[in-house]
């Protein structure tokens, strides 16, 4: 009997600490995110060239309102920069862009959250190479993307999170590629949908400042 009035009193507190660590609709979401990851590949067609490693860093300020308990609406702005390539042909990239994006949270346990974000976004970057600078081109891309992710309400209005990049991503992307007389040589458009299960090698952290959450 003192068991059962035990577990009865744990899913009671469990019940009342959940419903309290709700995102209240009118809530602000002010923060952002820092994300990082690093990958390896072959060319398929040509084996023997050697491995090419792609690190990335990006930057994302953003804010969000809850139009609903646990339910954000919000923008950001992105700023990024990847450098890829094997050993003396390697290959910078300057990104910037912007989106909008809806966020849905789940309260699993007290305290934490997982959470499913849509976003449709642009970016454009310029890419430039590190070894001699006899070309370079730049590119403008529209994608959707999903992601999921973590969350810990450390206080009331403070939130640490951690998230994948990306679940799924659908882009369009159209290039231009210059020589070093500046003189357009080439164009790109390409459209493709990529969707990854693997990316604990790509993730980025955040912290949210909750303002209004009553």
């Amino acid at each position: 009997m003192k068991i059962k009035y035990a577990l009865m009193a744990i899913a009671i507190t469990s019940f009342c600490l959940s419903a309290q660590a709700q995102i209240k609709k009118g809530t602000h979401l002010i923060g952002g995110s820092l994300g990082f990851g690093t990958d390896k590949f072959r060319y398929e067609q040509t084996p023997n060239r050697p491995e090419v490693k792609v690190n990335f860093l990006t930057l994302s300020p953003s804010w969000g309102i809850a139009i609903e308990d646990n339910l954000i609406l919000g923008a950001d702005v992105t700023f990024g920069q990847v450098s890829s390539g094997s050993e003396g042909n390697k290959t910078k990239r300057n990104t910037y862009g912007g989106g909008l994006f809806a966020r849905k949270y789940w309260n699993v346990l007290p305290r934490f959250y997982a959470f499913g974000q849509a976003r449709a976004g642009f970016y454009s970057a310029e890419y430039l190479p590190e070894s001699e600078l006899v070309w370079r081109s730049k590119q403008q891309a529209f994608n959707l993307t999903v992601i999921p992710g973590i969350s810990y309400a450390a206080t009331k209005t403070i939130q640490i999170e951690a998230s994948f990049i990306p679940l799924l991503n659908f882009q369009y992307s159209k290039g231009e590629e210059f020589n070093i007389a500046d003189r357009k040589i080439g164009e790109t458009k390409y459209l493709n949908l990529n969707t990854s299960l693997n990316n604990v090698n790509n993730f980025s952290i955040g912290i949210r400042f909750l303002l209004g959450n009553k």
